[in-house]
């Protein structure tokens, strides 16, 4: 067989012919050739696509419907009322010896599914999530491949880890600023050599298309895992026009417990007051929720002047995502003035000798 499948060479015993009166030259028709286990089959309805001779080995052309995988048996026999010796005896259909070979593997690797041995769920900064890619057939790996990952506004390029049979395991780590809600690759391409090289034991090179992220054996379609390496933020505050409450929106869902469970509570927050007069409870003293908007009530001493600057922070270990980042107590877009709510008032009178003017001066 030759290396690449494309012929056989077959030796007869001894010369032999196409008609039993000892004349004519072997011809495509006179041989059957046909295909066990694997996965490619003979084309052409079994007959050879080529014959040439050379005294009595003849190289017959095989035709494949796809590249062998190395598991077929290719066997060849002599067609019915084809081959005969000088003679005129007829050369057996059905009963030979040493007839038959063994496909060379020609199928490249090819990848079958990609998921994770990890479970589902969401993670956050610093998380390990092991992602797994699983070819066709065992492969052999030198080098380090990468797989790129949709991980928002910076894509996560990760490291190939090992290999166990016919799966390669690729560790990513969540990084700040990553966000996807239901993780997956970038795109067909995402599986790159990197200077390496995946190979089957026949030294195939690995076919790496992968199918559309999304798609019928993706790593999305696979599992359910949320790379979270994003904190959440106070996004904005609404003071109330008489200072009863203030809204706080936040950049996304929230809760008081690293699991992604909990409802927040008025402690969660912190209150502060710089500039003016009037003071406050450093705890909101009531809360409701809206979706992301929590309204929080304030408890003030004293009436604003409209110079005091409210800022809401939340506590340490107070607020946290679904995948158990925490909200930082360093916010921005958290302050908000207070509404002036101190009536103007006389300060002094001056009344002029004569007695023809005063001179009112007011507080503000």
């Amino acid at each position: 067989l030759a290396a690449d499948n494309s012929t056989i060479a077959v030796t007869m015993s001894e010369a032999v012919y196409s008609t039993n009166g000892g004349s004519g030259a072997m011809a495509v028709s006179d041989f059957v050739l046909s295909v066990s286990g694997g996965t490619a089959a003979i084309t052409n309805s079994g007959t050879p696509t080529s014959i040439s001779a050379s005294g009595n080995v003849y190289t017959l052309g095989v035709g494949l419907s796809t590249l062998a995988d190395g598991s077929e048996t290719l066997t060849v026999l002599p067609a019915d009322n084809g081959i005969y010796d000088a003679s005129g005896n007829e050369s057996s259909n059905t009963t030979q010896s040493n007839n038959t070979a063994t496909l060379n593997d020609k199928a490249p690797p090819t990848v079958t599914s990609v998921s994770s041995s990890t479970a589902d769920g969401a993670y956050n900064i610093g998380d390990e999530i092991a992602l797994t890619v699983t070819f066709s057939e065992n492969v052999t790996v030198i080098g380090t491949p990468q797989l790129t990952l949709e991980t928002g506004s910076t894509d996560a390029v990760v490291n190939f880890t090992s290999v166990s049979g016919a799966t390669l395991t690729f560790n990513y780590t969540v990084a700040s600023g990553h966000l996807n809600t239901d993780l997956d690759y970038a795109s067909t391409s995402a599986l790159a050599l990197n200077s390496g090289t995946i190979r089957d034991a026949a030294t195939n090179n690995a076919t790496l298309t992968l199918v559309s992220p999304g798609a019928s054996g993706s790593l999305a379609e696979n599992k359910t895992l949320v790379s979270d390496g994003v904190l959440p933020i106070i996004s904005s505050v609404a003071l109330a026009g008489n200072n009863s409450t203030i809204a706080v929106t936040m950049s996304e869902a929230v809760y008081n417990a690293t699991s992604g469970s909990g409802s927040l509570e008025a402690a969660d927050f912190a209150l502060s007051i710089s500039g003016g007069q009037a003071t406050v409870t450093s705890t909101p003293s009531s809360i409701s929720a809206s979706g992301n908007v929590y309204t929080l009530g304030l408890s003030l001493n004293g009436t604003p002047n409209g110079s005091e600057v409210l800022t809401v922070v939340p506590v340490d270990d107070g607020i946290y995502d679904v995948a158990g980042n925490e909200a930082s107590t360093s916010q921005s877009n958290n302050t908000a003035t207070m509404t002036d709510g101190f009536p103007p008032t006389i300060s002094s009178l001056s009344l002029a000798a004569d007695n023809s003017t005063i001179a009112v001066t007011m507080s503000e």
